[in-house]
């Protein structure tokens, strides 16, 4: 995997290679190559919902579908190890879906290096859906991470 600059690589590596219990690594715009292989979130929960007609079965079990999708995307890198990229994770913020984002990306954290895409506001470290201040928000308060 590349990131678009060697020095952000090299931040990258470092952290990841600090041994930390949370592996989060923070994508801004500038950051981000579509290039990279990535989830985007938002079309896979929306295409699996839309292909079983939004039913009340499509809906319990799209988070298992999610975790799925995610792990056939994890990669072994030679200088990241295991990682997944993800991207357009606002539907995870959907009421009717039950996520809770922090719990869930954090669960995935563990045992992988997840890269975040995210175009939304980062302060305080929140990751804002839209803007700061928005009650829609990721928690990175007790997850490690680097922002890149």
């Amino acid at each position: 995997m590349t990131i678009k600059d060697i020095d952000k690589n090299k931040k990258i590596a470092e952290f990841l290679n600090s041994a930390p219990r949370f592996k989060v690594v923070i994508l801004s715009n500038d950051s981000f190559d579509v290039a990279l292989p990535h989830v985007n979130v938002g079309k896979v929960v929306a295409t699996y919902l839309k292909g079983n007609n939004l039913s009340e079965i499509a809906i319990n079990s799209v988070k298992d579908y999610l975790s799925n999708a995610i792990s056939e995307a994890t990669i072994s890198d030679t200088d990241y190890g295991k990682y997944v990229c993800l991207t357009n994770l606002g539907i995870l913020f959907e009421k009717q879906l039950d996520f809770t984002p922090t719990e869930f990306l954090a669960n995935i954290s563990k045992n992988t290096a997840l890269f975040l895409h995210w175009q939304g506001d980062i302060a305080n470290k929140k990751l804002y859906l839209l803007n700061e201040g928005s009650r829609y928000f990721i928690d990175l308060e007790n997850i490690n991470h680097i922002t890149i």
